[in-house]
């Protein structure tokens, strides 16, 4: 509940794990017993030193051609354009039509200008306008595609399959771009800005080499993420008051071991502690408390993601941290392949991606200081940016303390869980939310209806 996750190859089941990533199991057709577990392949930062402009030319040429294989000559296709950088990408890289699929509540800032950007690229852009109860409705009409890891308001997608049938044959999105390819999940430092309770970011690497120095990393609960725009320019120094009865240090001492070759986090082997910390996100997928966006996807519509290539992921590995801190490499790619969507500003901190880091960095900081001292936001779940303000709409359309409460025996019935805290807790109500309507939860936690056949929550 704590870290929106579980971490590994655990799940939220006793007794019930997740075949290992990158890995071939073995069983014996006849008896049904598992003979090995082979795992061909795990994420090592092995940096390897070259000009930047280097990495930004073969990174542009791999994600070219990870594009053109994903795609056919006879087929339509949609990006989830924003109105940042990774989804900007797609359409510098290719000269085959793409449709701008934007997700919005309205055509605010965000939705103009990911308009530009199509416009400027001579694609379609089609806004796919978002109903208020639209995350609300994900608890009912998608949350059995979710694995229980993050919260039933990562399924963005979800509601839309009827309009992406209709447009294309398969959409591309840039999700988890950030994470491999920018500062996004790389521990850093923070300065603390008083009497504000926000911390921004020091684009300095924050090495990791001890157990402790990982639990640190670990128990930072949104993973030393700090968002590109001016929603996520800072963050909250306060973590959320969230149900569980186990401390937060026991429940990632109990998932951590160390021997003298790797060390693992809920079963899944890393090289070294600095491994686990800059992988542990996207190693595996299921591991993000983004999950659910990523198989909401999946399971709404054909679904690609070049990022996700093996070509760049190798690639990946050998880029020095500084430049995944400051280097900016797919917006210097954008401006390589197509400098006219480059200079197009960044919804939020309005500055063209080919402005260098250190311009980018202050006017992204100032638009975060502009953002916290004058909000421009409407007075109901709209925004300027992606996304509503969620907590608006669940208050408004889900009634959540009663839900909760006439679900109170099914929620006290869940292992490591307490009602007391649910009862006071200031944080977590999404997921609690997912957790408690969730199908796969209904089926094996409603009162006196465990067997020794179903499994058992955690």
């Amino acid at each position: 509940m704590h870290y929106k996750r579980v971490f590994g190859i655990r799940t939220v089941f006793e007794d019930v794990r997740q075949v290992p990533p990158a890995s071939i199991v073995q069983f014996d057709a006849r008896t049904g017993e598992k003979l090995r577990t082979e795992t061909y392949w795990t994420p090592t930062y092995a940096p390897v030193s070259k000009p930047l402009e280097e990495y930004v030319d073969e990174f542009a040429e791999r994600f070219a051609d990870a594009l053109e294989d994903r795609m056919r000559e006879d087929g339509d296709y949609g990006v989830l354009l924003s109105g940042g950088s990774d989804s900007r990408l797609f359409v510098a890289a290719t000269d085959e039509p793409l449709v701008g699929l934007h997700m919005n509540d309205w055509l605010n800032e965000e939705a103009r200008v990911a308009k530009q950007v199509a416009d400027t690229s001579g694609n379609e852009f089609l806004l796919l306008e978002r109903e208020p109860d639209h995350y609300p409705s994900i608890l009912d009409d998608g949350i059995q595609y979710s694995n229980l890891n993050g919260a039933y308001t990562q399924g963005h997608v979800i509601g839309f399959d009827e309009e992406l049938r209709e447009e294309v044959d398969v959409i591309f999105s840039g999700h988890l771009a950030d994470s491999l390819y920018g500062r996004s999940k790389v521990p850093q430092f923070e300065l603390k800005i008083p009497g504000t309770g926000e911390a921004a970011e020091i684009p300095i690497y924050k090495a990791v080499d001890t157990l402790e120095e990982t639990i640190d990393i670990l128990s930072d609960t949104d993973d030393y993420y700090f968002g590109p725009t001016y929603n996520g320019t800072f963050r909250s120094g306060n973590p959320e008051t969230v149900p569980t009865d186990d401390s937060l240090h026991d429940i990632l001492s109990n998932a951590c071991h160390v021997d003298e070759d790797n060390v693992e986090l809920g079963n899944v082997e890393y090289d070294s502690f600095e491994d686990l910390a800059l992988y542990n996100y996207v190693y595996p997928l299921t591991n993000a408390w983004s999950a659910f966006h990523h198989f909401s996807y999946v399971q709404t519509h054909p679904y690609r993601n070049p990022f996700l290539d093996r070509r760049l992921v190798t690639l990946q590995t050998q880029i020095p941290i500084e430049y995944r801190l400051r280097g900016e490499i797919v917006n210097k790619a954008i401006a390589k392949l197509a400098p006219d969507l480059a200079a197009i500003p960044r919804a939020g901190t309005r500055t063209p991606l080919d402005r260098s880091f250190p311009v980018r960095y202050v006017w992204r900081h100032w638009s975060g200081v502009r953002r916290l001292l004058f909000s421009s936001e409407p007075d109901d779940h709209r925004t300027q940016g992606p996304w509503p303000d969620k907590s608006f709409a669940r208050e408004k359309y889900l009634a959540v303390n009663d839900q909760i409460t006439t679900q109170k025996e099914k929620t006290q019935s869940i292992p490591a869980i307490s009602w007391k805290d649910v009862d006071k807790s200031s944080g977590g109500t999404d997921r609690i939310l997912t957790l408690i309507n969730h199908p796969a939860i209904e089926s094996v936690v409603e009162t006196g209806s465990e067997t020794d056949d179903q499994p058992k929550v955690e």
